[in-house]
């Protein structure tokens, strides 16, 4: 019932649609509502659908019925019903799973063909929940008769879940959340060659103070202080701060490698002190319970072998050269509503295994990384200064985040691969 009354998530930009209709038609907002809905409605039942659905593998998807006759609240679904009914399907040849959509949910090949590949297409390597919303069959002969076929990543239906149950956690507890907005709100917000004041591109001197602006002379310099003022001195105080935390945590990383990261406006929204506390508090609840007693160190081992991002990286028969020979640098990120709900989950297990979001690459990725837009620069050579520090042989890197709690609300230590062994003490 908390999850049905959590707050509403806009599942769109996660979410691949195609409407019955001309595909170059705009879709109106009541339909683009339905297919909001849906996907809601699969993250929401997440944990049915993993017990049903547990060994699923990245090259399959799921198909569910949502459509529902007009003055039928769809929304009051059978659960247990949907889910029975749920079929899982190659996806390819494509072939076979347009022809099952002819006739076994009366889209026509016409459509199918082209919705699925556009859908699929969006999402490769992983697993796809394809969902259809709209009027039921039985209605086709209406004037305005309409339905539709859209999917998301089980990735996206968990992450969405464990959102909505930790943002209801907080509201329980009064713990202030700062939201994290668009991800470019966290890259570097100028090109640190140009003057802060004159924006010449070849700008030398830094700020002594944040070291963030860059300028030509102590002219330039002397010209901008009275508008770079106000925010040094916030860049300062937020670099301590986080300086403080990731002593307190042990984390490889400084305050500075953080807010040097960050826009001013960044800063401005950065997580308060009381955030930084309940973080404190939930990383030293996680080190002992996950890490310490060796799951976390018993998932990398078992994934060692693995090759992570798909076409980015060393090919698959290198990774797993590397990872028998334990020559792979790892790094894995997970976030905390996500371990959170995996927790959940898997005490309330109704069989099968327990799914657990999480982020692994290596540091053969990187160069790749930065060519997709997944990170820019400044973060990839951050990224390569940690690699540079391990040694694969006798640990892995490991980055705990907080996405609800507020950005850059994180911490990234050291893992050795021998706490696996304390899963047998246990």
């Amino acid at each position: 019932e908390r999850l049905r009354q959590g707050e509403r998530r806009d599942c769109d930009s996660a979410m691949s649609t195609a409407s019955q209709q001309d595909l170059k038609q705009e879709q109106t907002e009541p339909q683009r509502a339905q297919e909001q809905w849906g996907a809601k409605w699969l993250s929401l039942h997440y944990p049915e659908i993993e017990a049903r659905f547990s060994n699923a593998k990245t090259n399959e998807v799921i198909v569910f019925d949502l459509r529902a006759k007009r003055g039928v609240d769809a929304k009051r679904a059978d659960v247990d019903g949907v889910v029975a009914a749920a079929t899982k399907h190659s996806r390819k040849p494509l072939h076979k799973l347009v022809r099952h959509f002819e006739k076994a949910l009366d889209f026509p090949a016409s459509y199918g063909e082209s919705a699925l590949k556009r859908i699929l297409n969006g999402a490769k390597g992983v697993t796809m929940l394809l969902f259809c919303v709209g009027d039921s069959p039985e209605e086709a002969e209406l004037p305005d008769y309409w339905h539709s076929v859209a999917g998301i990543t089980v990735e996206t239906a968990m992450r969405t879940r464990s959102d909505i149950l930790e943002k209801q956690r907080m509201r329980d507890a009064g713990v202030e959340s700062t939201p994290q907005g668009d991800m470019e709100f966290t890259d570097v917000h100028r090109n640190r060659s140009k003057c802060g004041h004159c924006g010449s591109p070849s700008a030398k001197l830094s700020c002594a103070a944040c070291e963030q602006v860059r300028y030509c002379d102590r002219s330039c310099q002397k010209a901008h202080w009275p508008s770079h003022k106000g925010p040094c001195k916030k860049r300062r105080e937020a670099t301590a701060r986080l300086e403080e935390m990731n002593r307190r945590m042990g984390s490889m990383t400084t305050g500075h490698d953080t807010t040097k990261l960050m826009s001013d406006d960044a800063i401005e929204a950065l997580g308060t002190e009381e955030q930084q506390e309940v973080f404190l508090q939930r990383f030293d609840e996680f080190k002992s319970k996950f890490v310490e007693h060796g799951f976390l160190s018993d998932i990398a081992f078992k994934a060692r072998l693995e090759k992570f991002t798909g076409s980015f990286g060393d090919d698959a028969e290198t990774c797993a050269r590397k990872g028998r020979a334990l020559t792979r640098k790892i790094r894995i990120h997970l976030d905390h509503s996500d371990y959170l709900d995996f927790v959940q989950r898997r005490l309330q297990k109704r069989g099968g295994k327990v799914n657990l979001a999480i982020f692994l690459f290596d540091d053969s990725d990187v160069p790749d990384m930065i060519k997709n837009g997944m990170v820019n620069k400044t973060c990839a050579k951050m990224y390569g200064d940690i690699f540079d520090q391990i040694d694969p042989k006798t640990h892995f890197i490991f980055t705990l985040t907080d996405r609800n709690l507020g950005p850059m609300v994180d911490a990234t230590i050291l893992v050795p691969w021998e706490w696996r062994r304390n899963l047998r003490k246990r």
